[in-house]
């Protein structure tokens, strides 16, 4: 008599004892690093090519074949969807670091010119900026980020450096737009610090 063939286990990549009902998955210490090595890669290579970089390059630059990174990643978007969110974390950290200098419009000027160097080198960060749409994660993130700027904005307002009325919005449009036409035309070091010169100036007082 023949016996129905026992169930699969979890996959080899999660830890079947810390799978519990209504849980995820626990990956291991040797999927961790592998899901680590994924996004390195796929920041490294992303920024250096854009996003035509392809799963199969990501993959071998990581050391793991395919079908490891679509398990974490079903589709490239979501894997750029990782990368964007570990980029967004400079940029946060940035506007915290110019909210607390005590000239605000110092503080707006510094931090344009540091994304200007950014931008330049990494081609994956202006679309971060401009990729939240679809991406509730990015959303968040982006809205909350805004919110940091917009402060920063008011307070050089109040300073009577700033045109009354700019808004973060304004920044981001004017900084995707250089960052868009700039990233296509590969422009040098040279044109992403003079463009962003003129974005600052358009919001001087």
């Amino acid at each position: 008599m023949s016996h129905p063939p026992s169930p699969a286990g979890p996959p080899p990549s999660v830890s079947p004892s810390s799978v519990g009902p209504g849980q995820a998955p626990v990956l291991r210490i040797d999927a961790r690093r592998n899901l680590e090595r994924v996004k390195e890669e796929a920041e490294r290579l992303f920024s250096e090519r854009g996003s035509d970089v392809s799963i199969a390059e990501i993959a071998a630059a990581a050391g793991v074949g395919k079908a490891t990174v679509y398990r974490s990643f079903p589709t490239k978007e979501d894997l750029l969807e990782a990368v964007a969110l570990r980029r967004h974390g400079w940029f946060e950290e940035r506007l915290t670091q110019a909210l607390a200098e005590p000239v605000a419009w110092a503080a707006f000027e510094r931090i344009l010119l540091d994304l200007a160097t950014r931008l330049e080198r990494d081609r994956t960060l202006g679309e971060v900026l401009r990729a939240a749409r679809g991406r509730p994660a990015l959303q968040e993130r982006k809205a909350a980020s805004l919110a940091t700027l917009q402060a920063l904005l008011d307070r050089a307002i109040a300073e009577g450096a700033m045109r009354p009325g700019t808004s973060a919005n304004d920044v981001s449009l004017m900084v995707s737009g250089c960052s868009m036409a700039l990233t296509q035309d590969g422009g040098t070091a040279g044109d992403w610090r003079r463009l962003i010169g003129y974005v600052i100036d358009a919001f001087r007082a």
